[in-house]
């Protein structure tokens, strides 16, 4: 059973985050670093918070019995209206007006109202970098608006008496004291009372207190926020960077891409750059990654004769000169008559690393200048481990002096005669070719051998050569026998190198059963085409 979309999207960010795990880390140790930092150098400010109560409009209505009272009023609606006019730049402009070298824009700008909901309350927010300051001017205000408001009530009142004892100047005596005047007198009183009564519809219900730790900045606060956007930022960068990033950094990735078994698997180890041609300096666990290719190689040649195999890659520098070397110094310490070809006649690097006399090469053998014996280069290797047999000969021929047109050369009917003639000298032909995704030197070669081994790096392959070869390999009917991995994780590599890598096709668990092995190798070997001595 394949795994879902959804489990290999999990997995592949999974796999992402971890890839980019010191990108993610620095973001989520810098953000919360500079929030906390940013909010150490800010200067403190403090809030003092005042409350407000709101009277009954009608009260004083009610109070005098009204002919008239309105109706309710919608308590939302009135709540809103009531937090407007506490909001007014009016009381910020008669606020600041009491205190020395304020301005209305400073006062609205230290002022923050905020209503209770559907509760007849306000809340007035004082902030000032003087603990003192914010709790008077949050007083100051809440009066301020109080006294503001009773101004106001009590201004619409005095209108109201205006008219009113006018009209009593000017009725005459015997009426002035009279019903009529009796009655004018006693509404004059009632308003007079009425505006004596005016609390301007609030009260000041909670003075604000010197508030006694700063409201901001909050180092705490800030560095935990800052750590949960840092969080965020870490991955979404991630993602970013991964999915702007096109080299293979998942071995099953490459697995996949080529629809081939893992042939072998080697480690990160700059070992491997060493210039010990026999690999004795190596250690145990890089050593035993070419004895793992080789013996998987050899499960490949129970089913055809497989007497030259061809090392390629999609990049240069995916370590397929590295893999070829391995490969035959492993199969000659095995007993088995190996030559070892450097068919990369553009960039030859074999000689140079090991500082081998290279005086002629595959370029001289070609050309008639030389013949095989005279050209290729003996190494001696001791044998197995615990054999007591004596030491091994591995054959190299070297690439020689570059040629005026390498392809030209590789695919001439001498380098076919030539591979025809050593698969009938040696049990195993290893041969070395250039990237065939980046040049088409090695596009011949696929067509004259009887295997073809992948060779893909971790962080070096790109997406895209790597599907350019898979799509070359395909319309040569070339026999791909497996991948290479290059550059595998310690933690990664440990499944691969004990049967446990992911494949496809894979178990339900993402485990490679040995029947999916069988088929893989089934499938390898059935869909080679014929060699031509077959």
């Amino acid at each position: 059973m394949r795994l879902s979309s959804a489990d290999f999207d999990v997995g592949f960010v999974l796999s992402a985050l971890r890839r980019r795990l010191p990108l993610v880390l620095l973001c989520v140790l810098v953000v919360p670093a500079v929030a906390v930092g940013l909010s150490v150098i800010q200067k403190k400010q403090y809030t003092a918070t005042a409350s407000l109560l709101f009277r009954d409009p009608q009260f004083d209505q009610k109070l005098f019995g009204a002919a008239y009272v309105p109706s309710e009023t919608d308590p939302a609606r009135q709540a809103a209206t009531n937090l407007d006019l506490v909001s007014l730049q009016r009381v910020a402009a008669l606020t600041a007006a009491r205190l020395p070298g304020m301005t209305q824009g400073k006062v609205s700008s230290a002022i923050s109202v905020s209503s209770g909901g559907q509760a007849d309350t306000a809340t007035i927010q004082a902030t000032s970098r003087s603990p003192s300051f914010a709790a008077k001017l949050a007083n100051l205000y809440a009066k301020t608006y109080i006294a503001f408001r009773r101004d106001a009530d009590q201004a619409t009142i005095r209108s109201a008496e205006a008219p009113l004892r006018r009209q009593i100047a000017a009725l005459p005596p015997a009426q002035r004291f009279g019903t009529l005047g009796q009655s004018l007198q006693q509404r004059l009183g009632q308003l007079e009372v009425l505006a004596s009564l005016q609390t301007g519809g609030a009260e000041l219900v909670q003075t604000a207190e010197v508030p006694t730790s700063p409201s901001s900045p909050k180092p705490l606060r800030n560095g935990a926020f800052g750590a949960f956007f840092g969080i965020l930022l870490g991955i979404a960068v991630a993602m970013i960077v991964e999915a702007r990033d096109r080299r293979l950094r998942d071995p099953a990735e490459l697995e996949e891409l080529f629809e081939r078994p893992v042939l072998g698997v080697l480690p990160e180890s700059t070992a491997l750059t060493g210039t010990d041609a026999t690999l004795q300096s190596i250690p145990e666990l890089d050593r035993e990654a070419f004895r793992m290719l080789w013996v998987n190689l050899r499960y490949f040649r129970l089913n055809r004769d497989i007497r030259s195999v061809l090392i390629t890659s999609a990049d240069r520098g995916d370590g397929k000169s590295t893999v070829a070397w391995g490969l035959a110094v492993m199969a000659a310490q095995a007993g088995q008559r190996t030559l070892l070809i450097e068919a990369d006649l553009r960039k030859p690097t074999l000689a140079a690393r090991f500082d081998a006399p290279a005086q002629h090469g595959l370029t001289s053998v070609l050309t008639g200048d030389v013949s095989l014996r005279g050209a290729a280069v003996g190494l001696s290797l001791p044998g197995a481990q615990h054999d007591s047999t004596p030491p091994r000969a591995l054959d190299v021929l070297f690439a020689g002096r570059r040629p005026p047109d390498p392809t030209d050369l590789l695919q001439s009917g001498r380098m076919a005669d030539f591979l025809r003639q050593v698969e009938q000298e040696y049990e195993l032909v290893v041969i070395d070719t250039p990237p065939a995704a980046t040049v088409s030197d090695a596009i011949p070669l696929i067509s004259m051998v009887r295997g073809v081994i992948v060779v893909g790096r971790l962080g070096n392959t790109f997406r895209e050569h790597a599907r350019r070869l898979r799509q070359q390999l395909e319309n040569l009917e070339a026999p791909t026998l497996g991948v290479v991995l290059n550059s595998v994780p310690e933690s990664g590599r440990y499944g691969y190198v004990y049967g446990y890598g992911s494949s496809a096709p894979a178990s339900r668990n993402g485990h490679r059963s040995a029947r999916d092995r069988e088929r893989a190798v089934e499938a390898a070997s059935g869909s080679n085409p014929r060699h031509p001595d077959d």
